[in-house]
């Protein structure tokens, strides 16, 4: 299955682990926002404007550790209404900085519940930059080897 993640998901050598390949760190998705959610996680949130960028990690990943891993830890539940999901795994174009720019991948992506966090989709909390490296700098400096 391929997906693409941004935050607590895209370590790599965690990936490995279970199992993922093909692994791309230099991927992006257009058309989407990052901010920080008390300076803990990556939130995100969907505006169609080509100028807003999230980077973060392609690979592919068996479908079975999707389902009953990364979903767990994102607070999906496949079947379950949106509105009730922390995060909802959507299927999303992709795009790589080594290929050509109209070239593009589809994967799933989690994206955060708006309605959940909408007190949190604050300028102080955007992340313009749309790294989630560089929030994680801001509040803990000791973490810069990651």
């Amino acid at each position: 299955m391929k997906m693409f993640t941004y935050g607590t998901l895209k370590d790599v050598e965690m990936l490995k682990e279970y199992g993922a390949t093909d692994i791309a760190e230099n991927a992006y998705v257009k058309g989407y926002q990052m901010y920080s959610y008390r300076n803990g996680f990556p939130i995100t949130k969907k505006t169609g404007y080509a100028g807003d960028i999230i980077y973060g990690t392609l690979f592919s990943i068996p479908k079975e550790v999707v389902l009953y891993t990364f979903d767990r830890i994102e607070n999906y539940v496949p079947g379950r209404e949106r509105i009730h999901n922390m995060y909802n795994r959507e299927r999303v174009f992709v795009r790589r900085n080594d290929r050509l720019i109209s070239e593009f991948e589809i994967a799933h992506m989690y994206l955060a519940n708006e309605d959940y966090f909408i007190d949190h989709y604050i300028e102080e909390n955007l992340i313009e930059s749309g790294l989630w490296e560089d929030a994680v700098k801001e509040v803990m400096p000791w973490n810069l080897g990651k």
